[in-house]
């Protein structure tokens, strides 16, 4: 059975109820589930939006190459800091 489509009156309450409360994830799952878009409330607008980060497998990269790593690793700057302990 296909969910049914989600009116505008209650997309709208949602963008408020978010805006008043960003860390409720119930909410935010609810505004994610339509999929990306911008969805408009009374006084504010959701941009709901999808990406895949990429990274960098530092890791393979050196058991793979670990002569080209060696040549482009370079050497910062000292970094001082202190740092207040409880006993």
């Amino acid at each position: 059975m296909t969910p049914k489509p989600m009116t505008q009156a209650k997309i709208k309450t949602l963008v408020d109820a978010y805006a008043a409360n960003r860390h409720d994830d119930a909410i935010k799952r609810s505004l994610t589930d339509l999929g990306d878009g911008v969805y408009t409330g009374t006084a504010h607008r959701v941009t709901v939006s999808t990406w895949i980060p990429l990274r960098f497998d530092v890791a393979a990269f050196k058991a793979q190459h670990p002569d080209l790593y060696a040549k482009f690793l370079l050497q910062d700057d000292p970094v001082q800091f202190a740092r207040i302990n409880h006993r």
